[in-house]
């Protein structure tokens, strides 16, 4: 039988922030590095893609987590943070938590 890379269940996690086309517009604008994004979103996309591939193919679940740029930002103000990917990637973690555990209450 062949093993299933989609899914890890006593493995790690990893949380990707994924955007589509018109926040990733509104994000790349306040970037503190645009260049992390890319030079377009269909680059993005891809690199998202191969990125979250190469994880899963060494045995790690990721969750790709529908970002709100708004909220993202919000977040960042309140946690001091700088917005960049290490930053998205954050943010989206707590908000899979945080919505695992809203949706539970």
């Amino acid at each position: 039988m062949a093993k299933d890379k989609s899914f890890s269940p006593h493995g790690t996690q990893v949380f990707q922030g994924w955007l589509t086309k018109d926040q990733w517009n509104k994000l790349i604008v306040a970037y503190s590095d645009p260049k992390e994004l890319g030079e377009s979103y269909e680059l993005w996309v891809q690199k998202c893609n191969d990125f979250s591939t190469m994880l899963r193919d060494g045995g790690l679940f990721v969750h790709q987590i529908k970002i709100d740029v708004k909220a993202f930002f919000k977040w960042c103000e309140k946690y001091n943070r700088e917005i960049n990917n290490k930053s998205l990637g954050l943010y989206a973690a707590y908000k899979y938590t945080h919505d695992a555990l809203d949706s539970t209450a």
